[in-house]
């Protein structure tokens, strides 16, 4: 076991590894670049598992993306690791489907669990030779970059669409916001309302509404919309 804040600079470490005629390393989820003394130093290359379709979604939440863009699938990528982002050849890859409700936490386990029945494939087809590497196609990059807190913001003025997305997507982390009389109100859990006469904290945006069925208010408690509005006693303006 060993751990580092940068593995590029770990000398000894790196001296250790030279020494052990590696074959293969595997990345998953490593947020460093890995310099080119160290993807020199397996015989067979490394290769990193990545959750999206590559050559879409490069970058560090492709999980995030995919929800906020709409998308109903996504997948898992291996891929040669190179000296760019996520560019390498790719030697396998498996699609996974994405339910309407589900959010980044829950499409974040069924990735998981896919990237360790890719990783099976990836390593048998290897020791029989089958790998069929792929270039991406450049024409269809696009990024997924590190998500910021202030992304976790929704906008009342935009549609309610891409506020359910943004909802699903960005759970549990960054999370989403709003304000609740000028106070700071997480949305854990929202429904699409499809009636003019549903209960519970409504959310009006420019196509329609949204039921936030799950929050917490700035120093309280999580809580559903309804035993919040039970106990409250201010205007109720959304912002």
């Amino acid at each position: 076991f060993f751990q580092t804040e940068n593995i590029n600079k770990e000398t000894d470490f790196l001296e250790k590894l030279e020494k052990e005629q590696i074959d293969i390393i595997i990345v998953l989820a490593f947020a460093q670049f890995l310099g080119k003394r160290i993807l020199d130093l397996p015989k067979l290359g490394c290769f990193n598992i990545h959750t999206s379709l590559l050559p879409k979604y490069r970058g560090a939440a492709p999980i995030q993306y995919a929800i906020l863009n709409g998308d109903t699938s996504t997948g898992v990528s291996i891929q040669k690791m190179v000296k760019k982002m996520d560019a390498g050849d790719i030697c396998h890859s498996q699609e996974v489907t994405i339910s309407e409700q589900e959010t980044g936490e829950q499409l974040y386990t069924k990735l998981k669990y896919q990237a360790a029945l890719s990783l099976n494939t990836f390593i048998n087809d290897l020791l029989k030779e089958k790998l069929v590497f792929e270039k991406q196609d450049e024409t269809k990059v696009s990024f997924a970059p590190t998500l910021k807190r202030e992304d976790g913001h929704i906008d009342l003025s935009k549609s309610s669409h891409k506020a359910f997305n943004q909802i699903r997507a960005l759970y549990p982390w960054p999370g989403t916001f709003c304000f609740l009389d000028g106070k700071k109100l997480k949305v854990l859990e929202a429904q699409k309302v499809k009636n003019n006469h549903q209960d519970g904290l409504i959310a009006k945006f420019n196509d329609g509404k949204l039921r936030f069925s799950k929050v917490q208010l700035e120093g309280k408690k999580a809580c559903s919309d309804i035993d919040l509005l039970n106990g409250y006693r201010g205007d109720g303006v959304l912002s």
